[in-house]
């Protein structure tokens, strides 16, 4: 998509665009699949689009959500206890921040992968000692 819409953003002066990806970019887990290795590889790929097309006034983000309040079959119920917010998320939370990256609001964030997750994947430094 990204490349069927950038020659239109160029002409125009620029635009936003925001994948959505997963909480589980970055993060070791056991069994890596083909879909994590592609989650990974558009982390990296993002980070150099932005990097080409921001000085066109493109801005790419990638958002990493978590376990959300639409999981098909309550799936991500068994997350919670993990989750530190303790509750899933919900979907006006990601939508919101979606709406918000997309907007001249905004605008002067460009190639970060912004986990939205209810800290379930924070950084090891992040995790209280008890």
């Amino acid at each position: 998509m990204a490349r069927a819409v950038t020659p239109v953003m160029v002409r125009q002066g620029g635009d936003a665009i925001v994948n959505i990806s997963s909480y589980s970019v970055g993060q070791p887990f056991p069994i890596a699949s083909v879909s994590e290795a592609m989650r990974n590889a558009l982390a990296a790929w993002m980070k150099m689009y932005a990097d080409t097309y921001g000085p066109k006034g493109i801005r790419m983000n990638n958002v990493l959500p978590g376990w959300f309040d639409n999981t098909a079959g309550g799936a991500g119920d068994r997350f919670v206890e993990k989750i530190p917010l303790r509750r899933l998320g919900l979907m006006s939370e990601l939508g919101g921040l979606i709406a918000f990256l997309a907007s001249p609001a905004g605008a002067y964030i460009i190639g970060p992968n912004l986990r939205v997750d209810g800290g379930l994947a924070r950084p090891m430094s992040a995790i209280p000692l008890r």
